[in-house]
């Protein structure tokens, strides 16, 4: 799927919401992430809510969730769960430029930032952004 300067495989779910909100679900839809997506969605002045393919139940938001306001963009729901992590980067790059090399810098993240319990790097992981995009 190809939306402008975002792009995601898999299978993705819409269900609509409250004055024209939408909550978009790749993956399979865990009810209980679900119902707290939709909770998140209808509070505040929330323009998107997204479940990213690995998402589960959390606090109070959805571990593998974001949510888009009017002018900002939470992606708290990634973060509270054992040895999950996530950093948004705001950059001029679009799907297009890194499509080609997705494989690539992929491996590359995975090879120098521990990822997952017990999993253990002794590379410090705050990386220069560039240095990675530039594989």
């Amino acid at each position: 799927m190809n939306t402008g300067n975002t792009f995601f495989t898999g299978v993705e779910w819409s269900y609509g919401l409250s004055e024209n909100k939408r909550l978009l679900v790749w993956g399979t839809p865990d009810a209980g992430a679900l119902a707290q997506a939709k909770m998140c969605a209808d509070t505040g002045n929330v323009v998107q809510t997204l479940l990213m393919a690995d998402h589960h139940k959390g606090y109070s938001q959805p571990i593998g969730g974001v949510v888009v306001y009017d002018g900002q963009i939470s992606p708290s729901g990634v973060g509270y769960d054992i040895a999950c992590g996530n950093k948004a980067v705001r950059t001029q790059l679009t799907a297009e430029d890194i499509k080609p090399r997705l494989a690539k810098i992929m491996d590359e993240i995975a090879r120098r930032i521990s990822f997952g319990v017990g999993r253990v790097n002794p590379e410090k992981v705050d990386h220069d952004l560039q240095a990675v995009l530039s594989l």
